[in-house]
């Protein structure tokens, strides 16, 4: 049975900023495949927190294991990514 990982990752920017991360998944050094390898995409959801921890709580119990990573806006700091990440390949 896999070992999953709950990793998190701010993103100080737009949300632009945090849908580009996942879109070229294929190159060569891409930032997503760095930070959470073997998650394909990110799904930007409409809630908004005022801290990080309040956030990683909150995703941490909502994202499922091996599937995609989300982000929530950080009021005045911008996006927290989080996702769970298979530690066994």
């Amino acid at each position: 049975m896999s070992e999953y990982r709950f990793v998190t990752h701010m993103i100080n920017g737009m949300e632009g900023m945090v849908r580009g991360m996942f879109r070229n998944r294929n190159m060569q050094g891409s930032p997503a495949n760095k930070i959470f390898p073997g998650v394909r995409n990110v799904a930007i959801l409409p809630k908004e927190f005022t801290d990080e921890q309040s956030a990683a709580d909150y995703l941490q119990e909502l994202i499922e294991k091996g599937g995609n990573a989300a982000a929530v806006k950080i009021v005045g700091t911008g996006w927290l990514v989080c996702a769970w990440v298979d530690e066994v390949p």
